[in-house]
């Protein structure tokens, strides 16, 4: 039986990350960084030019919510992730 999240019922942190990672993977061509955050999910995706007011395609494909938390997008410029979301 599939689990069911909800905003009670949420599905852990790292799962719901790996989650995201892995819907990216599969249709996202930029760089991205996926990070738990201020009690939700943020998506830093590169775009070529983050003020277009064009969608990322990113919330079609992921849908509204991961596992009951919350995401938002952060489009940023080309060599932002490389830049400034390193892992330690």
């Amino acid at each position: 039986m599939t689990e069911q999240y909800d905003f009670y019922h949420k599905m852990p942190k790292d799962q719901a990350v790996s989650s995201v990672i892995e819907k990216m993977l599969d249709f996202y061509d930029n760089a991205f960084d996926v990070a738990f955050e201020d009690g939700g999910i943020a998506i830093y995706a590169e775009c070529e030019d983050p003020n277009d007011g064009k969608s990322t395609g990113i919330r079609e494909k992921i849908g509204s919510g991961i596992g009951g938390w919350y995401f938002v997008i952060v489009k940023v410029g080309d060599g932002y992730v490389k830049q400034f979301r390193k892992r330690d």
